[in-house]
């Protein structure tokens, strides 16, 4: 089972490090969560390759890695473009929304069961919600504009 709290606390040390590029585990969540991360804007550019490097023939299941173009702005491009990453639903304590729960936090009105469990009402300009639904996973507004629920994965602004 891949853990996406492995790949917010690596993004997040690689953002602190400031590093252009860096190596996750491959599987199709963190793929998928990578992915939504590249089309909100977050990441440059995300590629299948091995521990050596993007790009390269796979060599086997246990070597496959997801590069990542991490992305930075301001004047000297020295500023991370994220600054947070919050796991939301953990090992120990998933975390499961339906979609009119999902619906009333897009509205910004307060979802107390959603806030005791970590995930903070309203939100910021800029915050996008990762939700694994049976369509892949997507960003709140999309989950609720089709409608389905999920697991509550992570907040990243």
């Amino acid at each position: 089972m891949p853990l996406v709290h492995n790949v917010c606390s690596h993004l997040q040390n690689a953002f602190r490090a400031r590093l252009r590029t860096t190596a996750v585990p491959h599987s199709r969540l963190n793929e998928s969560l990578l992915t939504l991360m590249r089309d909100r804007g977050f990441l440059s550019a995300v590629m299948r390759g091995t521990a050596e490097g993007p790009h390269l023939p796979f060599a086997g299941v246990a070597q496959q890695r997801l590069w990542v173009n991490l992305k930075y702005a301001g004047p000297a491009l020295d500023a991370p473009v994220l600054d947070q990453m919050k796991v939301i639903s953990k090992p120990s304590r998933r975390v499961f929304a339906a979609p009119d729960e999902l619906a009333e936090v897009a509205a910004g009105n307060k979802c107390r069961r959603l806030q005791q469990l970590g995930l903070s009402v309203p939100l910021v300009p800029g915050q996008v919600i990762a939700i694994n639904t049976e369509l892949g996973v997507l960003d709140l507004y999309d989950a609720v504009k089709q409608n389905v629920g999920g697991e509550v994965l992570c907040s990243i602004k």
